[in-house]
């Protein structure tokens, strides 16, 4: 399996999480145990779409309100952070718990300059979208120098 994601024709690369089990990475994180009171941490899956203008990554977050999220940039690796709570109820008790709460992380490491000033972020329906535009190709120009 390779270690990273190289498009075969140059442009920007996007490197997997570090560590962790590839089944989990596989298949979004792993399962929490019916009978446990701690949540475990959950690996969203993303989409990753490459244009001349930018890079568009995409992950579903159901049940997560907008709140909640919180995008990170640092030493080349973009982090998603997102939380998503059992409700309260009153009354009476639960009698199944299917459904995932507790902590989504997923940090994507990135190759090649990136300006976190140039990094956007939005939600709608539970799904994230982060927009990471490249930065500008400087032209090469040729400049004539005199010698002396």
């Amino acid at each position: 399996m390779a270690d990273r994601i190289i498009p075969p024709f140059g442009g920007f690369v996007v490197y997997p999480d570090e560590g962790g089990n590839i089944f989990e990475r596989m298949f979004g994180g792993s399962r929490q145990a019916a009978s446990s009171e701690e949540p475990s941490a959950m690996t969203p899956l993303v989409d990753i779409y490459e244009d001349d203008d930018a890079v568009t990554v995409t992950t579903d977050l159901p049940g997560v309100r907008r709140e909640d999220v919180h995008v990170s940039y640092t030493d080349g690796a973009i982090t998603i952070n997102a939380e998503v709570h059992r409700p309260q109820r009153q009354g009476g008790h639960w009698i199944k718990h299917e459904r995932r709460v507790g902590t989504y992380v997923r940090t994507l490491h990135m190759s090649g300059s990136v300006d976190p000033s140039n990094i956007s972020a939005s939600m709608n329906d539970g799904v994230l979208e982060l927009t990471i535009t490249k930065p500008k190709k400087s032209e090469s120009r040729k400049i004539d120098i005199a010698v002396q």
